[in-house]
């Protein structure tokens, strides 16, 4: 894997790195935030307009996701790439210059709001068209490996707005400006990642290669089976991984009574696990088939997620916080390397992101409203888990009717399902016959 590290590998995990930054560090800073932009008379209004606020960018996603994509099929991911980790500095600057309620009224929380969609914008053009990227230039038999790698990049960019946010919160006499500087940070090195895409990363070499004729429209209609199986396979994506970061540590404190800082740790111990899964459980696809290790973790979180849950509401915190981590894992660690194969190369950014985008932000992100309204109805601590196993039944039948494509435009676009390693093939025989 190391010598794979190239700078090309390096300067794309690292801008989808900072893209996550921004994206995570309002939600991490909310609590200072948004008193400063929102005039609440109490505290769960304060959290309503927070959380309002946090969310609002998902519904930016699909349609950063459908413009970025065009643009990437169209004039090539290299360009795509630059231009999203430029456009996200401008939300990120504004941000962190700009005035609050007292100063200039109602325009401030409006400009905030816009900054946020802006950034929900970019991050659907940026996730799904880097994994692609990086995909497409690295060998076929590592795909699942780096998958894995992608998606522990995005968790690495929550982790550091973590830690950014917690030195904020920890010194609240420099409050007042350290927050703003955190946010300037983060677009100051947006500037300089897309200095470095535009100068250092080439273009795709796939894209040289003879496309196939598909317009925006005729592609959807004509893959209209496999983005729906995106859309879920997002859904499921969005409710495993999002509930993980941010949710879980709401969940330990409002329903299971644990303090603040119990239950970050708690929630940094399984983030931790995740992050160290994501590769190994990448590298296991790569010898076992993308499609079949996405396959166990759906049917592990439709009979373990109700199990998990338990062990969280009976006291077992950290047994349960891990195994759901596992579950996150299991299906996300290959999940790029195998939507690479349900569209043709003229129309894999168009149908990867914005399908991808519908399910995660729409589905997948209304997972943590979702599981509160069944916690409220339901009154059982495990009624989370619910969703889960909904999620977890689309994303198994997605699977099941999924029909990879072949592109007919140059053998090199044929992906190779597993990789023949010698140390595990007994293994693979004796699992594959039972």
């Amino acid at each position: 894997m190391l010598r794979l590290l190239n700078k090309n590998t390096i300067l794309v995990l690292i801008g989808n790195l900072l893209e996550f930054y921004d994206l995570g560090l309002f939600g991490f800073l909310s609590v200072i935030i948004t008193p400063l932009y929102f005039q609440c008379d109490n505290a769960l209004s304060s959290l309503l307009a927070s959380a309002s606020v946090f969310a609002i960018g998902f519904c930016m996603r699909p349609i950063g996701a459908m413009v970025f994509g065009y643009i990437g099929d169209t004039f090539g991911r290299k360009l795509c790439l630059s231009r999203t980790i430029l456009l996200m500095a401008v939300p990120t600057t504004l941000i962190s210059v700009l005035p609050t309620y007292d100063q200039i009224g109602i325009i401030a929380p409006i400009v905030l709001i816009l900054c946020r969609l802006l950034q929900g914008f970019c991050t659907g053009g940026e996730y799904n068209n880097a994994a692609i990227y990086l995909l497409e230039t690295t060998p076929s038999h590592y795909r699942g490996l780096f998958s894995g790698v992608m998606v522990a990049s995005s968790i690495l960019g929550f982790f550091l707005a973590s830690i950014v946010a917690a030195i904020v919160i920890a010194f609240p006499q420099y409050s007042n400006w350290s927050w703003r500087f955190s946010f300037l940070l983060g677009a100051l090195i947006g500037i300089v990642g897309f200095y470095l895409r535009k100068n250092y990363v080439p273009e795709s070499k796939n894209i040289k290669l003879l496309k196939e004729e598909t317009g925006t429209y005729t592609g959807f209609y004509r893959y209209w089976k496999n983005v729906a199986v995106t859309i879920c396979i997002g859904w499921l994506a969005g409710t495993l991984s999002l509930s993980l970061v941010g949710y879980i540590t709401s969940y330990l404190t409002s329903v299971l009574h644990l303090s603040i800082s119990q239950a970050s740790l708690i929630t940094n111990v399984g983030l931790a696990v995740y992050i160290f899964c994501l590769p190994l459980f990448g590298f296991l696809s790569d010898q076992f088939g993308h499609q079949r290790v996405m396959l166990w973790g759906t049917l592990a979180t439709i009979f373990l997620s109700y199990p998990f849950f338990y062990l969280l509401s009976s006291g077992f915190y950290y047994q349960g916080e891990i195994g759901l981590a596992l579950l996150a894992a299991l299906f996300l660690a290959p999940m790029h390397a195998y939507m690479l194969k349900l569209f043709p190369l003229s129309f894999r950014c168009r149908g990867i992101s914005t399908a991808f985008a519908m399910g995660v932000g729409i589905l997948g992100g209304t997972a943590p409203f979702i599981s509160t309204l069944l916690l409220k109805d339901l009154e059982v601590n495990e009624a989370p888990a619910l969703y889960y196993i909904i999620s977890g039944v689309f994303g198994l039948i997605a699977l099941k009717v999924s029909q990879p494509v072949t592109n007919h435009s140059s053998s090199q676009e044929r992906e190779i399902e597993t990789q023949k390693v010698t140390f595990l093939a007994p293994f693979k025989k004796k699992l594959r016959a039972s």
